[in-house]
């Protein structure tokens, strides 16, 4: 029973990670064939660019702000 419940967590997280890489890819594509800042923002309905979603530089700012705070 937790075999079939593992597996099919780790395919729903396959899954979500397939449709992010897709999005992410997408944008990408979109961003190579841009001519510019302005044509990108057109193509886009003018949302920005997205964010980094770097968990270790994240991680490391959280850490240095922590330890930061302490020292007062």
């Amino acid at each position: 029973m937790t075999d079939i419940i593992t597996i099919s967590a780790l395919l729903v997280l396959l899954a979500a990670q397939q449709y992010l890489h897709y999005i992410e890819r997408k944008d990408l594509c979109n961003r190579l064939m841009s001519r510019d800042l302005v044509d990108y923002k057109n193509v886009t309905n003018n949302k920005p660019p997205p964010k980094g979603k770097n968990f270790v530089q994240r991680g490391l700012h959280n850490f240095y702000n922590s330890k930061k705070e302490g020292d007062n």
